[in-house]
């Protein structure tokens, strides 16, 4: 009785022909993608002349270090604040409105360039000329926003918490008070916020 076969020589010339076959395959798909190996190519040649190839090389070779540095670090407590504080403060950005946000950032760029480009005043400014800058409905206008960041800074920093004692939105800055906490009222004769009469 014959025996059964249990293997199978392939034929020298067989395996060559597969690996023709593999071959011409291969040349075919980089001949239809010759666009992208290019552009692959050059962002390798790139990334070699910057040492960008040589340092993930390194990283991945020291792994297990690297990785331990990591964790190192990230388990420091000045790290960990940093990250809370990056929370916090992405939480406060997302309360932004958006268009009031832009239009402060807008104002304040504003505000650096004229104050880029305006010279220096050839003699001090008095207590009149401020009182009349006080008409201009620009400077008044400033004026209220500041007083009113102002209000609302001192009312957070002053009560600790953003609840129920947040600014309204649209509500103005009151009157200034003073040292004894009674709202002070303009002088007759004085100009206010809002453009009066010297």
């Amino acid at each position: 009785m014959a025996k059964p076969v249990t293997t199978v020589v392939m034929p020298a010339n067989a395996a060559g022909e597969q690996q023709a076959a593999r071959l011409a395959e291969l040349r075919a798909e980089a001949a239809a993608g010759s666009d992208a190996l290019q552009a692959a190519l050059q962002l390798l040649q790139a990334l070699h002349e910057r040492g960008v190839l040589e340092l993930l090389t390194a990283l991945f070779a020291r792994g297990d270090r690297v990785l331990n540095s990591l964790v190192e670090l990230l388990s420091q407590a000045e790290t960990v604040r940093a990250m809370q504080n990056l929370l916090t403060l992405a939480a406060q950005i997302g309360q932004l409105d958006p268009q009031r946000w832009e239009r402060c950032l807008a104002g304040v760029a504003a505000g650096l360039q004229a104050a880029a480009v305006t010279p220096p005043p050839a003699r001090p400014l008095g207590v009149f000329e401020l009182l009349r800058q006080l008409k201009d409905p620009d400077v008044s206008a400033g004026l209220a926003a500041g007083l009113a960041f102002l209000k609302a800074v001192g009312k957070i920093t002053r009560t600790g918490m953003q609840g129920s004692d947040r600014v309204e939105e649209g509500a103005s800055a009151s009157p200034p008070q003073s040292a004894a906490g009674l709202a002070t009222q303009p002088a007759a004769g004085t100009t206010t916020l809002s453009g009066g009469a010297l």
